[in-house]
């Protein structure tokens, strides 16, 4: 499926379903894969779309330079719920909590660092790191902070 509404957004749209990403083309030539899964489906996504280049406008010298990771989001579980009301009070420089907004409770170490969503359920995603590493140690990094507002059970809201 390939889109193109510049009044709606600057960029070619095209999704693929398997894998379920999304590939937007700008006019500078600048290519943005979103949604994969592993770093392995955003280079088959390439390719196709590659493919897809090639054949539609029949250049063949279609090549992708400057590619890498950027942006990645990941998500874990901690298998019970966190008192983000308890965090915020504890950690308001570094936390924002406003329910009627979001549901969950963003915690930033500071402004260039990635961002952790971390919801009531015991869900957390990590948004804006550079790299799986980068995602990984901030995790690492930050478990103790998390740690003393995790409960086993859920108590009704």
């Amino acid at each position: 499926d390939i889109k193109y509404n510049p009044q709606r957004f600057a960029a070619v749209v095209c999704r693929l379903l398997n894998p379920r990403i999304t590939i937007l083309m700008f006019e500078s030539g600048k290519i943005v894969i979103t949604g994969g899964k592993v770093i392995e489906e955003a280079f088959y996504a390439m390719a196709l779309y590659k493919e897809l280049l090639i054949k539609q406008t029949g250049i063949s010298n279609v090549c992708f330079e400057d590619c890498r990771e950027q942006n990645l989001v990941a998500s874990v579980s901690i298998g019970g719920y966190i008192d983000i009301t308890a965090m915020h009070d504890e950690h308001g420089l570094n936390a924002q909590l406003n329910p009627t907004i979001f549901p969950g409770l963003i915690f930033r170490e500071n402004e260039t660092s990635p961002v952790f969503e971390i919801f009531r359920s015991g869900k957390i995603n990590i948004v804006g790191a550079k790299s799986v590493e980068e995602g990984m140690k901030m995790l690492f990094r930050f478990y103790p902070v998390f740690l003393p507002y995790f409960k086993h059970k859920n108590p009704a809201p």
